[in-house]
């Protein structure tokens, strides 16, 4: 019996998927586990790559890069009763990350989705969960190279900036580099939807979450490392303008602009 599934998504980020791999072997867990890789159109051999060192890796090919969305396909198959959304760039940092994780849901049967604390490479915490998003806070986010911007209260108040991150919490959203869920989750309100190609899947689904009932929580007392990649930097690349479309159908799907 598999008791949850780790599915993680790939493009052209072989070494990273290689190092998360490794972590997810290395960190000691008492529950089976089964890894299913999505891979978007890389071109990287990855899946070759896959075959050879890692055989037991379940692997899923697209011909070309379909969004985050296609993390879809790995639930499709996924036999383990959790299911466990991690980016490529994941690494785990101690035994037991996911058996904390479980305990804690199996705990309060209330809580839908949980995440644990992100450690970025310069060993500083991540600021993962945040509040849902206002249409205005994405322009902040792409403009917070400008010094001002990340002092302003609106920027800080969305990421949480002034919380120390060190306690259990009930939050808005987490980003999905890392989430946990239990797979029945999936039968009361659905897969990631697919009308987003990339974000902002995570804060549609974890409102979600909030809609059907459940709360989505953070777990400080876990952590995992996270070689972010801000994908979205570059303002006119294919990425830039399917997140900027993502953003647009999120606000009319939920019908908001400042809060949900």
């Amino acid at each position: 019996m598999i008791d949850y599934s780790i599915i993680i998504l790939t493009w052209n980020t072989k070494d990273y998927l290689d190092g998360c791999i490794k972590s997810l072997y290395k960190y000691k867990s008492n529950f089976k586990f089964e890894i299913i890789v999505i891979d978007n159109g890389s071109t990287d051999g990855v899946i070759n790559f896959l075959k050879v060192k890692y055989p037991e890796v379940i692997t899923i090919r697209n011909e070309r890069n379909l969004g985050t969305n296609q993390r879809n396909r790995g639930i499709d198959i996924a036999k383990g009763k959790y299911i466990a959304f991690l980016d490529s760039d994941i690494e785990l940092l101690e035994d037991n990350t996911f058996d904390k994780l479980i305990e804690h849901i199996e705990n309060d049967l209330e809580i839908g989705l949980i995440s644990p604390a992100l450690v970025l490479d310069n060993n500083e915490i991540q600021f993962s969960c945040k509040i849902f998003l206002s249409f205005y806070t994405p322009f902040l986010r792409r403009l917070d190279f400008i010094s001002f911007i990340k002092k302003t209260d609106l920027y800080k108040k969305q990421l949480m900036v002034d919380w120390n991150h060190e306690s259990i919490r009930e939050v808005d959203y987490t980003v999905s580099a890392f989430w946990l869920f239990k797979k029945e989750l999936v039968d009361k309100i659905g897969i990631l939807d697919e009308k987003i190609f990339y974000a902002p899947e995570d804060v549609d689904y974890c409102l979600r979450v909030w809609k059907g009932g459940y709360k989505v929580v953070y777990y400080p007392f876990v952590k995992a490392r996270h070689h972010y990649q801000r994908l979205t930097r570059k303002f006119f690349s294919k990425i830039t303008i399917e997140h900027v479309k993502g953003l647009i159908y999120y606000f009319w799907k939920h019908r908001y602009l400042i809060k949900p």
